[in-house]
């Protein structure tokens, strides 16, 4: 995407993907735990509010994108279970 649109345009880009992220997620009750690149990892109370937060992502980007030359893609993948946090060396990390 960089070497397609430019380094300003791509990171354009990146930010109003984040930011109907982040809308989402506030939006539906997820907790954004972490980022990397494109992706999020997110927790939330419920599977339910999970799928109703991905829903609503993927409506967003699809009303986003109408009209627009440069599509955004909304996040995909999900898994259910504990999160387990522990910090080591100040640092936090999470696996789940």
């Amino acid at each position: 995407m960089t070497q397609r649109l430019g380094d300003a345009r791509a990171r354009e880009v990146l930010r109003e993907h984040e930011r109907i992220v982040r809308e989402e997620l506030k939006a539906h009750g997820g907790s954004e735990v972490k980022t990397m690149g494109d992706g999020f990892m997110a927790s939330f109370g419920s599977a339910t509010k999970a799928l109703e937060c991905a829903i609503a992502m993927q409506r967003a980007f699809e009303e986003r994108n109408a009209g627009v030359g440069a599509a955004l893609a909304p996040p995909k993948g999900a898994a259910s279970g504990a999160t387990t946090f522990r910090s080591c060396f100040d640092r936090l990390s999470t696996s789940g």
